[in-house]
């Protein structure tokens, strides 16, 4: 039934899995080195675009530089089509599910912000909580999975995933994003991640691919419809451009208080609905 992924292997660890996810810090995570068949794995390194395929989009901004993403499935490649697939299927959805804790995942099949990416020497991606309620077709994230395909990765590359404090100040772990490791992280209103220190020599490659619910959870806050970036990381040029972003992060920090007391006030309120009179 599977091509790519290593099914038996990771059904088989399931528990151990869903422990090692449970106990992580600073937020839920785990990384799997054995997920993908290395052999197909190296049939999706080798289909990889390299980066001046027409259909990149490409990102310079404030938050990520040196940035290529296509989530488009029309235009991506079979191997990775078929990858994306069974990391979408029915099955694999139900193991995440007993590894995460995670009822009813589902899988996004316009890969929205997902799909293949691709940051350049020089690249960054500023520490962030992503985007919690996807509005246009009401769901709520839950999961990221991210499998890495660049052979080699060494320290003098840089570029390590970065697992920060709740309170943004810390870096607590980071993941080598070498080829075969995949990521699953939970999504929260406290997994704040990134790479803060430029990607050198080689291309960071990687697929990935986001997890949602139809509902919100009500015992766990996740976020809002916005990204949250971590404040005082981006160097200002001249007194316009540092107001710019002060006045940018306390939007962005009134944003995510906001919304948080918004949440709270909203489970008091269902919970006093359902109290006997």
């Amino acid at each position: 039934m599977f091509e790519y992924l290593n099914y038996g292997n990771v059904e088989a660890s399931q528990k151990e899995l869903s422990q090692a996810f449970h106990s992580a810090g600073p937020f839920e995570h785990i990384v799997v080195k054995d997920l993908i068949h290395l052999d197909k794995l190296e049939e999706v390194m080798q289909s990889f675009p390299d980066k001046d395929w027409p259909f990149w989009k490409s990102y310079s901004g404030d938050h990520a530089k040196h940035s290529k993403v296509c989530e488009a499935v029309t235009k991506l490649p079979l191997e990775v089509c078929h990858l994306l697939y069974e990391l979408n299927s029915g099955p694999f959805l139900k193991i995440l599910q007993n590894i995460t804790g995670i009822e009813n995942l589902l899988p996004d099949p316009h890969f929205r912000g997902a799909g293949m990416h691709m940051t350049l020497p020089g690249g960054t991606l500023t520490p962030h909580i992503d985007h919690h309620v996807y509005l246009e077709h009401p769901r709520y994230r839950q999961v990221n999975l991210i499998i890495y395909l660049t052979k080699d990765w060494s320290p003098q590359n840089q570029g390590y995933f970065e697992l920060w404090d709740s309170s943004c100040k810390e870096i607590k772990k980071e993941v080598t994003p070498t080829f075969g490791n995949c990521l699953i992280f939970r999504t929260s209103d406290s997994s704040m991640h990134g790479f803060s220190k430029p990607v050198k020599v080689l291309n960071r490659c990687s697929i990935s691919v986001f997890y949602y619910t139809a509902t919100p959870d009500p015992h766990h806050y996740g976020g809002n419809s916005a990204t949250f970036w971590q404040p005082q990381t981006i160097k200002a040029e001249g007194w316009g451009d540092s107001l710019r972003l002060r006045l940018q992060n306390a939007m962005w920090s009134f944003a995510r208080t906001f919304g948080k007391l918004s949440w709270h006030c909203q489970r008091r309120a269902m919970n006093l609905e359902r109290e006997p009179r």
